[in-house]
């Protein structure tokens, strides 16, 4: 039954290799995305008060996208220290 099919389909393999150079190109692209992203997120987490490798989490799309959510809706430990500390008097 199967065997008409081996003989018309075309032997090729499948997916095609590709070149080495090709993959070490969109390895580096790779990380240079990881890299533009992570890095304004571990200054944004940083200045809200959290600990700055939470952007880490921009690795792992669904877990970022919870925690995008949490650092917009939680309490930024920045600006609830602030809230808290007394002005000083002035002399």
């Amino acid at each position: 039954m199967m065997g008409w099919i081996a003989q018309v389909a075309p032997q090729v393999p499948y997916p095609p290799p590709l070149p080495p150079l090709l993959g070490l190109i969109m390895g580096l692209w790779v990380i240079v995305l990881i890299v533009l992203v992570i890095l304004p997120f571990w200054k944004i987490f940083s200045k809200a008060g959290f600990p700055g490798w939470l952007s880490l989490t921009a690795i792992v799309p669904p877990i970022f996208i919870i925690m995008i959510f949490y650092l917009a809706f939680a309490e930024w430990p920045a600006l609830t220290k602030k809230d808290t500390e007394q002005p000083q008097e002035l002399s």
